[in-house]
């Protein structure tokens, strides 16, 4: 297959690519501090097809502004 038949959309050249950088850590906090996060999952340990032991965790990642920004506005739309 010839090369030059390639879309450039699929196959970026190498200075298209470089423009694209990995998000540092710095951004990625920032993003779940300004949007939120949901965390949900379980846990369950059991032996013998016996269930011993479950956890359950619920958790919601996020900046006081921004929860407060929802609650605000929930508060709104009930009214």
């Amino acid at each position: 297959m010839d090369e030059t038949n390639h879309n450039p959309a699929l196959f970026p050249t190498a200075s298209v690519a470089d423009n694209w950088a990995e998000p540092t850590l710095l951004d990625v906090v920032d993003h779940i501090l300004n949007r939120g996060v949901v965390l949900h999952g379980s846990i369950v340990i059991s032996l013998a097809g016996v269930d011993l032991v479950y956890l359950g965790v619920n958790a919601v990642l996020t900046s006081v502004e921004t929860a407060l920004k929802h609650i605000n506005a929930e508060s709104l739309k009930s009214k």
